[in-house]
């Protein structure tokens, strides 16, 4: 007997894997395969010698990511070359190195025999990952989706508000569909529900083929770098800011409304020092003050402190003037003492 059939008999039967006589056993040469560590993108092939009963059907049995070739085959007097392939088409892009270590079983009638195989492959570069930010004012909301992801399809990631809240304080959101992308899917961002979106800019990588994009829709094909891209909304609308302080000893409240819509601007209550108020200055804006002494108090006068300008006659309890945003701050003392005084009095 040569010494590779010896070998592998020997294997065999350290193994308890054939319970036939020994000269109707099922014997390999070499006795185990090792594809060692692959790059990634890299496929090898190795052969191996089955020595079986002539005659008999066999067929075998693998772990995964391993192809044998044939998978069955008839025992025949001299050993039959089996062809194994190292699978790793669906681990292109692991991070990590991924091993597989198993036997292949033949089974040829009542005779049977394993071999080991084993492989593994190198860790591939980091995954990408895509990052939008948001610029301005954002108002509705930031979904995103990946389409013909090689190695993950999913149709959908994510979406979240776009509130400032929603993306923390840098405005940035990193979507990651449950793991880093993989390079040649396509990933998409969409702004929805929004009235404030005005493009898409300041795009890295990937991703800057979606610079100047005004329609609220960006889809790049994500490669080795990722990308990242800024969604710019409209910036805050100014505001109008009334603030109403209040002086003397006595108490009372003082309410600003906007005379379009009567809507509330500013309320100072009878325990406030001061109260400011605000509104949108996307127009003119004429505001009414209206200054109501508590029981035992008198209203003495309105004192304009900025802008100049306003007149608010001191001894009137209401007092209407406009807000235009050339100007946005506006400062009123309002005063009020105790006792039943006569208004306009010092």
């Amino acid at each position: 007997m040569n010494r590779f059939l010896a070998r592998g008999l020997l294997t065999v039967l350290a193994l308890g894997a054939s319970s036939a006589a020994l000269g109707q056993g099922v014997s390999f040469n070499p006795a185990s395969l090792d594809f060692g560590v692959l790059p990634p993108k890299t496929k090898k092939q190795l052969t191996i010698q089955v020595t079986a009963p002539a005659g008999a059907a066999c067929t075998l049995t693998k772990p995964p990511r391993f192809v044998v070739t044939p998978d069955t085959f008839t025992g025949a007097a001299s050993p039959v070359t089996l062809t194994v392939e190292f699978d790793n088409s669906a681990l292109i892009q692991q991070e990590q190195v991924v091993s597989s270590v198993g036997f292949v079983e033949v089974k040829c009638g009542k005779a049977s025999g394993k071999f080991n195989v084993k492989g593994s492959l190198e860790p591939s570069a980091p995954r990408p990952i895509v990052e939008l930010t948001q610029k301005g004012q954002p108002d509705g909301q930031v979904s995103f989706t990946v389409e013909g992801d090689p190695q993950n399809p999913k149709p959908f990631c994510g979406e979240a508000g776009g509130g400032g809240g929603a993306f923390g304080s840098t405005g940035s959101v990193s979507f990651a569909c449950g793991d880093k992308l993989h390079i040649g899917s396509v990933a998409k961002f969409e702004i929805k529900n929004s009235t404030r979106f005005l493009k898409f800019s300041g795009g890295t990588g990937s991703a800057a083929t979606c610079n100047g994009i005004t329609a609220k829709i960006c889809s790049f094909t994500v490669g080795s770098s990722g990308g990242r891209i800024v969604a710019e909304y409209k910036p805050p609308d100014p505001l109008f800011r009334v603030r109403l302080k209040r002086d003397g000893d006595g108490a009372g409240t003082v309410e600003g409304t906007n005379v379009a819509d009567n809507k509330r601007v500013v309320l100072l209550t009878a325990n406030d020092k001061s109260q400011t108020g605000s509104v949108p200055a996307t127009s003119a804006i004429k505001v009414k003050l209206k200054a109501s002494p508590s029981s035992g108090s008198s209203f003495l006068g309105y004192e304009v402190i900025k802008p100049s300008g306003i007149n608010c006659q001191r001894k009137s309890d209401e007092c209407t003037f406009d807000l235009n945003p050339a100007t946005l701050e506006y400062e009123i003392e309002v005063k009020f003492k105790k006792g039943s005084s006569a208004k306009g009095s010092n």
